[in-house]
């Protein structure tokens, strides 16, 4: 395995380019890292389309948190979750509360009181609000995303109304739901929105957390796939999550970067073993079709200097909305897509003068 430390110089230079084109509306500058969304003509010239590879945007449904919710609690060691259905009436009216904070950067008690009343008023609701005792504080999500951008409700929810807060006033969420709203209707289903609510956990750390990009087995040519869903699926490549952000390894854990690295990593095999046993166990046939045609990302984090958790599965892609943390979905096509030999993983430092860092 290799270690690319990438000097955060050039990181902070193209968040500041980014901001800068985008407030310019300038759409000639592209970013260098945490790339998402690509065109197809990006991405093919780099990975051709082949009679058993097609480059396709990942549908969302085959991601969905809830899926491996019982491996992400035995992975995080959680002993109380909860799933609850937020109501298809009630949509509409989280749009409203959207709009209002959009428009005033606020949203009014009265607002925020009606919300709450129509909640409360069927099931779901009520099983929400008995999660609550003023104590508890609750990680929240949807299937697709939190709703960690709030700037209003930062961090753990303690009840109704500032769940409803946090949704509301979260563009990741807002998205998350009209997705669902429109992949429902494209395909004549019920729309179906589950949000899952976790004790929250204050030791969980986003700068010891990395993203795993794990190829669809068909990128990497005819010679590979063995038509084995489990032994078919490799590690490409590894990022830290909080990419615009410099790395550094804690003392107290009496660590290298080199061998932090060397653990991230193989927990991260594991880890993914561990995913396409529960996959093969638990999902239907197309599901495993999708994971295994479109590939996947998982995030985890390194709690201590031994333990690491599973935090959630993503797509996999330059047409997807996955970030490319410190990698570039089309700078970097060939070792996200599996075609290098030697697994890359990738941190940055301000200061790095000694290149690229092999581990083994």
């Amino acid at each position: 395995m290799q270690i690319r430390i990438v000097p955060y110089e050039l990181v902070a230079n193209d968040i500041e380019a980014t901001h800068a084109a985008e407030s310019a509306h300038d759409a000639e500058y592209k970013q260098a890292f945490n790339t998402c969304f690509h065109g197809l003509h990006e991405i093919e010239p780099l990975i051709p389309n082949t009679n058993i590879f097609q480059h396709a945007s990942p549908p969302l449904g085959p991601y969905a948190y809830t899926l491996y919710l019982l491996l992400l609690a035995e992975s995080q060691n959680l002993q109380d979750y909860h799933i609850i259905q937020i109501p298809t009436f009630l949509l509409e009216d989280l749009m409203l509360c959207h709009s209002s904070w959009v428009n005033t950067s606020n949203i009014s008690d009265e607002l925020l009181d009606d919300v709450a009343e129509a909640w409360l008023s069927c099931k779901s609701g009520r099983e929400l609000e008995k999660c609550f005792d003023g104590k508890k504080e609750w990680f929240i999500r949807l299937d697709q995303n939190s709703p960690k951008d709030s700037p209003l409700v930062r961090g753990s929810v303690r009840s109704l109304q500032e769940v409803i807060k946090k949704l509301c006033s979260s563009m990741r969420a807002y998205g998350s739901l009209h997705r669902e709203v429109d992949e429902a209707t494209q395909a004549g289903r019920e729309v179906k929105v589950n949000m899952v609510l976790n004790p929250w956990n204050k030791n969980m750390d986003p700068g010891y957390e990395f993203r795993v990009f794990v190829p669809p087995p068909a990128a990497r040519g005819p010679k590979t796939p063995k038509n084995s869903f489990i032994k078919d699926f490799k590690i490409a490549a590894i990022s830290q999550y909080r990419w615009s952000k410099p790395f550094y390894t804690r003392r107290d854990w009496n660590m290298t970067d080199e061998q932090l690295a060397e653990r991230v990593y193989c927990e991260a095999q594991d880890i993914l073993t561990a995913i396409l046993h529960f996959a093969a166990d638990t999902l239907d046939i197309q599901t495993l079709a999708d994971l295994y045609k479109h590939g996947f990302t998982f995030d985890v984090s390194l709690q201590d200097a031994s333990m690491v958790q599973l935090i959630e599965i993503n797509p996999f892609g330059a047409l997807s909305g996955c970030g490319g943390c410190l990698y570039n979905w089309i700078h970097d096509a060939r070792l996200l897509y599996g075609l290098e030999n030697e697994v890359v993983f990738a941190i940055t430092q301000e200061s790095n003068d000694d290149g690229p860092v092999c581990c083994c």
